[in-house]
């Protein structure tokens, strides 16, 4: 899983493990040991909990980070991924286009780092009426200007696509790029209007840009019964943990071998 993070934040992941005989625990970034110091403080609580906590985070803290639980009888790991990236476009826009030769993209994005581009590709369904393949794509790059607006994380964004043909299937990708990197594109599908086929008017379907907001919260269980032998492991995601009156999070799981949980900490 991912978690996206913010310049100065603390972030704290902790890693539980239940196991007999009791295992070595060790952290990696990028598979390099992570080095303790005074930017990363690493914990344990003498029991099951091991965690590391990193202060006031910068790019060079982004990264995968796994932790390796490691008895004489075998192995096992969970992951999670710290970063700035971009989250993927969320398109707004009405695939159902009210011009004939012309369309809006609208969509949004969520990212800590500020917008400077985007790449759109787009292209017609099917090439031509004698054929199910799609038409060649149309790529370009933009830098970011006055179609921008911000409101905290999400970045609301358009894009008018010219000269295309009525009636007509359309495919678009966009992919964002913040400060520090491209993250992962998305798709989108569209059709233009059909032409008018007598005076009477149609309305025209504006697009409209909604917003939606982050929980950058991310917990990553690896389950496994708590017996002498070698690890048996199987992953689920917990969607909601709950808190106990401590606030730690806590699992209602009677065979937890291990779990890695991110928590983001702001003052």
């Amino acid at each position: 899983d991912i978690v996206r993070t913010d310049d100065g934040d603390t972030v704290e992941l902790v890693c539980i493990v239940h196991a007999r005989p009791t295992p070595r625990i060790d952290w990696t970034r990028n598979g390099a040991t992570v080095t303790i110091d005074n930017h990363v403080e690493k914990q344990q609580n003498g029991g099951h909990r091991n965690s590391i906590r990193i202060s006031q985070i910068t790019d060079t803290d982004f990264g995968e980070y796994v932790c390796t639980a490691e008895n004489k009888f075998g192995v096992v790991e969970s992951s999670i991924s710290l970063t700035g990236l971009p989250k993927p476009p969320h398109f707004t826009s009405d695939p159902n286009g009210g011009e004939e030769t012309s369309y809006t993209l609208t969509w949004d994005t969520e990212s800590y780092y500020p917008i400077t581009e985007y790449r759109l590709k787009y292209r017609k369904a099917k090439a031509n009426e004698s054929t199910d393949e799609p038409g060649e794509w149309m790529d370009m790059t933009y830098e970011v200007n006055n179609n921008l607006e911000t409101n905290g994380l999400t970045h609301a964004m358009k894009h008018k696509l010219d000269d295309l043909e009525a009636a007509t299937d359309y495919n678009a990708m966009v992919q964002i790029k913040n400060q520090f990197m491209w993250g992962d594109s998305a798709e989108f599908s569209f059709s233009t209007r059909k032409a008018p086929t007598t005076t009477t008017s149609t309305p025209i379907i504006t697009p409209h840009i909604t917003t939606s907001t982050i929980t950058p919260t991310t917990t990553i269980n690896t389950f496994v019964e708590e017996i002498e032998g070698p690890p048996r492991a199987s992953v689920q995601e917990v969607a909601q943990p709950t808190k106990d009156i401590s606030g730690a999070s806590s699992v209602g799981f009677s065979a937890v071998l291990l779990i890695i949980t991110a928590l983001l900490l702001r003052t």
